[in-house]
């Protein structure tokens, strides 16, 4: 059984961290204003001072699916908040500290009252924020995906809906979101890509696309994995590749007939 960090040491934790973290840690390349983004006219959750606010709490949408917060998953966030306030994004650290605490108990709390609604989260991400940051927060939902080194069908399926409603072009269709997907499926243990759930939920194949998109798809995607298979340097990259090439000859197969 998943051990559970208890709020308050969560954010202990994560405060040390942020207070006493190693200086030489990489810093964000994404450098954006020094002064906040002023918050949209939706009160509540959906209000933000920081746009990362609203990254933090879809995010936590994602954690919090099973009704836990695992250590590992909230290993991923507090990182990601260490980064954001050690970093050069923002001149106003001590009030940017401040949001980020507060939009992750907000969120925490919301979640175990079934009020923290991914929609319209996602709508406010879709209206308000560019796609450099869009697509920065569905890397930290992939982030917390793979936390605990296993991607489920639910996981999956709810990061494609997030893609699609972020207001990502094309949605989890997007080649550059389909890049970000297939490195977190590569960083997982090698028994965990094709563990449990089905073939096309594994390498993303849409119910809704015809035959011929589904088949033009597994063998694009077939092209570009074994092309991967001869730069990647480590065992478990090899070991993971190997089995979606594995899943996609599947899938070849099933839809070929």
């Amino acid at each position: 059984m998943d051990f559970l960090w208890p709020i308050g040491f969560i954010f202990f934790i994560w405060l040390l961290g942020a207070i006493f973290g190693n200086k030489d840690e990489p810093k964000s390349s994404y450098h954006a204003p020094s002064t906040p983004s002023p918050s949209p006219s939706s009160s509540g959750y959906l209000g933000y001072q920081y746009e990362e606010e609203i990254g933090i709490k879809i995010a936590m949408t994602l954690a919090m699916a099973d009704g836990k917060l695992h250590k590992s998953e909230a290993t991923v966030i507090n990182k990601y908040m260490k980064g954001l306030i050690s970093g050069r994004r923002y001149s106003t650290t001590e009030d940017l500290k401040m949001h980020l605490n507060t939009s992750l108990i907000d969120a925490k709390e919301l979640s175990d009252k079934n009020k923290l609604k991914t929609s319209r989260l996602c709508q406010v991400a879709a209206n308000n924020f560019d796609k450099k940051y869009q697509f920065e927060t569905v890397k930290l939902c992939l982030d917390v995906m793979v936390a605990d080194g296993k991607a489920d069908r639910n996981e999956l399926i709810k990061i494609d809906k997030i893609a699609d409603k972020i207001g990502i072009s094309d949605g989890s269709e997007n080649i550059d979101y389909i890049s970000l997907r297939d490195q977190a499926l590569i960083s997982l243990k090698p028994n965990n890509v094709t563990k449990g759930d089905t073939i096309d939920e594994k390498l993303g194949i849409k119910k809704s696309w015809s035959k011929k998109k589904k088949l033009d798809f597994i063998i694009d995607s077939f092209k570009k994995w074994n092309a991967r298979m001869g730069v990647i340097t480590t065992n478990r990259e090899r070991k993971n590749i190997q089995n979606i090439l594995n899943l996609l000859s599947d899938a070849h197969e099933k839809y070929k007939k």
